[in-house]
């Protein structure tokens, strides 16, 4: 098999923190919003956590030869995102990191928010909808509109970390026996908050917005404000959902059925901002 052929959407070493022990291989436990189906699946193996992989979805191929930079790309920010999700995960202090790296580590949480495979699926169908997208993403629209999605995340990560940094976090903890849910778009935002969110680990929210200086505060939340926020992220999800137990997983599946579920599905659209960074652009080839 090719290299770097088996795409996960959300990075393998994220997922293993759902995995319930008592499961054969370190399984998860998973609903899959298009079959309806809650099942447990292996985290080991020669796919694992397979619901959250797409083949060559970071991949394009460029005269001929398969387009692997994107998918290095995003290992390599992963690398130095798990570094800190191990620390945060454990309630350890942050050890410092060099501004390169801390870059890294907000990159790799901007491209959660982009990497999803429903959101490039609809990129790129609005891209080979519409010309005038094709012009405003690339100067050279003739290319494939699979290779345009693939760099426009570069561009929108890169563009958006310089705002971005320095960084206030806050670590939201669920409280104990209990956990936060994690989804193929484990993201979200409140139209009338600052901060954006993002999920870690079983254990952690990230809360985060640019500040005067880095700063982190770990905090403890109540049952209240976890349902809160794990009904967001559940609302949020488009392909599937992922819980620590399968009593955890059937408190929520039940909101792929909503109408404000489905509302959101049906109000979603492409939308575009001007580049606020970049002085150039990149492609993958």
């Amino acid at each position: 098999m090719p290299s770097y052929k088996l795409n996960h959407s959300v990075p393998q070493f994220m997922l293993e923190y759902w995995v319930d022990r008592s499961t054969p291989h370190k399984g998860v436990h998973v609903y899959e919003v298009k079959s309806q189906r809650s099942y447990v699946s292996a985290g080991q193996g020669k796919k694992p956590f397979s619901f959250a992989i797409t083949k060559d979805l970071y991949v394009h191929t460029s005269k001929g030869i398969r387009a692997v930079g994107l998918e290095k790309w995003f290992s390599d920010q992963e690398s130095s995102l798990a570094s800190l999700v191990r620390q945060v995960h454990n309630k350890k202090p942050i050890k410092e990191c060099a501004s390169y790296d801390f870059n890294k580590i907000i990159m790799a949480i901007i491209g959660l928010e982009c990497r999803s495979s429903y959101n490039i699926r609809k990129v790129q169908e609005a891209i080979e909808k519409d010309n005038f997208i094709r012009t405003i993403v690339t100067a050279n629209p003739k290319r494939p509109a699979e290779q345009l999605v693939l760099e426009n995340i570069v561009h929108q990560v890169s563009d958006q970390v310089a705002s971005l940094v320095p960084t206030e976090m806050y670590f939201f903890f669920a409280p104990e026996n209990r956990s936060w849910v994690i989804c193929d778009r484990p993201y979200f935002k409140y139209s009338d908050i600052e901060y954006r969110f993002v999920v870690l680990t079983n254990k952690v929210l990230l809360g985060y917005r640019p500040w005067n200086d880095f700063e982190y505060i770990y905090r403890d939340v109540k049952n209240d404000f976890l349902e809160m926020m794990n009904k967001q992220i559940t609302l949020n999800a488009r392909e599937w959902l992922v819980a620590t137990t399968s009593e955890e997983l059937n408190k929520y599946v039940g909101l792929f059925q909503s109408e404000e579920w489905k509302q959101g599905v049906c109000s979603e659209r492409v939308t575009w901002s001007p580049v606020h960074n970049l002085t150039s652009g990149w492609t993958i080839d």
